[in-house]
């Protein structure tokens, strides 16, 4: 395993397959970042932290998902991000967060039972464009799980 290499044990929901990922940072203005599979080189999915979504965001970590991590600063939550082609509206799915243990490169997507938390959060994009707390977002979430570098632009899907 590399040292950027994320292990997601049980892969992603409606991906089981895909277990093998790396974290890609774009190369645009917004606080994105790629999850690349490394078992399938041509899939990847947009991905961002969730307090951009929603600021009081706490996922539910199962208790038996616990033992992955090494304490709560070990953790990093981030959330699959869908950017309509079409120029709509940014959502973040808070309904099914990835959790990943920030030392081991080990994690998953979690389901939250919590009904308060959408599939499809919107956000303004223009907040975006304004924060600064955004791009130190992304700057920590690249430290934190070992990032590389793309000069991709941004693919809407």
């Amino acid at each position: 395993m590399s040292k950027n290499e994320i292990n997601l044990e049980s892969g992603l929901i409606g991906l089981p397959s895909l277990k093998r990922w790396t974290l890609l940072e774009s190369d645009t203005d917004l606080p994105l970042m790629w999850l690349q599979s490394l078992d399938n080189e041509g899939f990847r999915l947009p991905v961002s932290d969730p307090a951009l979504f929603c600021d009081s965001f706490k996922p539910n970590v199962p208790g038996n998902a616990l033992k992955y991590f090494t304490d709560e600063s070990d953790i990093v939550v981030l959330i699959v991000t869908t950017i309509p082609a079409d120029g709509g509206i940014i959502t973040g799915n808070l309904a099914a967060p990835l959790i990943i243990s920030a030392s081991r490169k080990t994690g998953a997507q979690i389901i939250q039972e919590d009904s308060k938390y959408s599939m499809r959060q919107p956000i303004d994009i223009t907040s975006w464009h304004k924060s600064q707390a955004a791009s130190e977002t992304k700057i920590k979430v690249a430290e934190s799980l070992g990032s590389e570098q793309t000069d991709e632009v941004v693919v809407c899907v």
